[in-house]
């Protein structure tokens, strides 16, 4: 059995928040899952395992603030979701409107409208009001 996840769906549940509290809390000396404090010998209360913890995490928060991508960016698209688009699409719901909707970015949409063939080019989603 692995420790680390590799499914694309368990991938999906761990959000960057969620992995920094995890992240600092082993930072701190404390396990995260049990909240017990970590013996001193533990590799995690070594200075340059704690230093690189913290390091890990402003890189996170960095990436996490700069990006700012919506919720469902990357994840798989479920085929309710694609009907949902068609119908919002072709009832000429707003640009803003459908990337709300679906937490997407507008290339995202842009590039599932292509290919359910609704647009014949993506940048006719892109540049639309």
């Amino acid at each position: 059995m692995s420790l680390w996840k590799t499914s694309a769906e368990e991938d999906a549940d761990m959000d960057a928040r969620y992995a920094c509290e995890l992240l600092e809390s082993l930072a701190d000396g404390v396990n995260p899952i049990t909240g017990e404090i970590l013996s001193d010998d533990d590799s995690c209360n070594q200075p340059d395992i704690i230093r690189a913890l913290h390091k890990a995490v402003a890189v996170l928060k960095e990436k996490n603030t700069a990006k700012r991508l919506p919720a469902n960016a990357g994840k798989p698209w479920l085929p309710e979701d694609e009907e949902k688009l068609k119908r919002m699409f072709e009832n000429g719901c707003s640009k803003k409107d459908i990337c709300a909707y679906f937490k997407r970015t507008e290339g995202a949409i842009a590039a599932r409208l292509f290919q359910l063939k609704l647009i014949d080019n993506r940048d006719q989603f892109r540049y639309q009001k």
